[in-house]
């Protein structure tokens, strides 16, 4: 290791014992705006980015975080391509974490996807107008989502990047369903399961997969088929929170998780199975932490339908 290499290796050692931005900021700072290239600064610095990103983000410092992104691009030229995908990847997801970001978000890929073109980092722009359509989806703009999905499709079947794939033909389901177009949503959940066959579909795509396949069971009143599958995607999602080592995914499994056993209750409570949502809250509500407000809900509308009464559904609601 080189002398310099030492140096900032232990200046970013500093850095990483204190969890306040404050102190370390600073410090990663100054890591990033040091001149050494040599391998030993070039891998410091990428983790001094790391580091100042998760702070940011703990922090809610949303124009900080797009800043730095912005910032490291030059630095990016010292990286393979591989992990300055990673970095990019892993610097917009945590943007995501912080709420009210959405329009940042937007604008944020807007300006990732023009710089990957440019600069000819193929794969990482094909990730990035995933996320877009993604974000799309979530701003209800549906015809922007589609249309972005269409070129995008083509393109990533020629390069024949399976798991990609299922992530794009799992948005496009998510799209059509919410234009009611179920014919298609479940035409391309289908396509997105038979890639997904193919490879090693990761946990948290699967379940993301099993909770959109229970979603379009219900939307055709075939309730007992979509408790299974939302089963099966609220088992997949717990798995991932009970992993200590899987860090990734865990604020969006906890999430999935909810919504999961939500959707569980409620095609108990279209079946009429009203004592089976009592055991259910009992066994698996106390699962995950952060759903009693959904859980108390679901026991209302519970007791609505048993007991036959749309002025405690009105209340419950």
């Amino acid at each position: 290791m080189s002398t310099s290499g030492s140096r900032l290796e232990l200046e970013f050692e500093t850095a990483n014992k204190s969890e306040s931005l404050e102190t370390s900021e600073p410090i990663l700072k100054r890591i990033l705006a040091s001149p050494e290239d040599d391998a030993s600064s070039v891998a410091t610095k990428e983790k001094a980015i790391y580091k100042l990103g998760e702070l940011y983000a703990v922090n809610r410092k949303a124009n900080e975080l797009k800043d730095l992104l912005t910032q490291s691009r030059p630095f990016f030229n010292q990286l393979a391509k591989a992990k300055t995908s990673h970095v990019v990847l892993t610097l917009i997801s945590l943007v995501s974490q912080i709420p009210n970001t959405l329009d940042l978000q937007v604008q944020l890929c807007e300006e990732s996807i023009q710089w990957a073109q440019q600069t000819k980092l193929v794969f990482l722009r094909q990730k990035i107008e995933a996320k877009m359509a993604a974000l799309y989806l979530e701003t209800e703009a549906y015809a922007k989502a589609l249309k972005l999905l269409q070129s995008l499709l083509s393109e990533v079947k020629r390069f024949d990047d399976k798991q990609l794939l299922v992530e794009i033909q799992l948005i496009e389901s998510r799209v059509q369903h919410k234009l009611q177009n179920i014919p298609k949503a479940k035409a391309s959940l289908t396509s997105a399961r038979t890639a997904a066959n193919a490879i090693y579909c990761p946990p948290f795509l699967q379940a993301q997969i099993d909770i959109q396949s229970g979603t379009l069971h219900a939307e055709e009143h075939d309730y007992k088929t979509g408790y299974s599958y939302f089963y099966e995607s609220f088992e997949g999602f717990v798995t991932i929170l009970k992993d200590k080592k899987k860090l990734k995914n865990r604020k969006e499994a906890k999430i999935g998780a909810i919504n999961a056993l939500k959707y569980m209750l409620l095609c108990k409570i279209m079946l009429g199975s009203v004592g089976d949502v009592y055991q259910i809250i009992t066994g698996k509500g106390s699962v995950v932490k952060g759903g009693a407000a959904s859980m108390e809900a679901m026991k209302e509308v519970a007791n609505a339908s048993k007991n036959r009464s749309l002025k405690e559904f009105d209340a419950a609601r």
